[in-house]
């Protein structure tokens, strides 16, 4: 009798080797990969602190999305050593 194969785990493509290639489109979606499109993503903060960072976003005129994406630029920049060369 013989033991049932186990199907090997799907292995996605390297974005960042077809980065590097020059390669424009997404091979799973079709789509042009655009490093400046927006993208959604999500985030979870505590009551208190999304009360707060709401807060003080309204008081100096600002959204709390423009002052999330200021925060992850000043991150990046300051990290960016750390990051694989391209």
């Amino acid at each position: 009798m013989q033991e049932p194969t186990k199907p090997s785990p799907a292995v996605g493509p390297d974005f960042r080797k077809l980065l590097r290639q020059g390669q424009k489109k997404d091979p799973i979606a079709g789509k042009k990969i655009r490093e400046e499109e927006m993208v959604r993503c999500g985030y979870y903060l505590t009551a208190a602190e999304q009360r707060q960072f709401k807060l003080l976003a309204i008081s100096n005129g600002h959204s709390m999305t423009e002052l999330l994406r200021k925060a992850v630029q000043d991150y990046i920049r300051i990290h960016k050593h750390k990051l694989p060369k391209e």
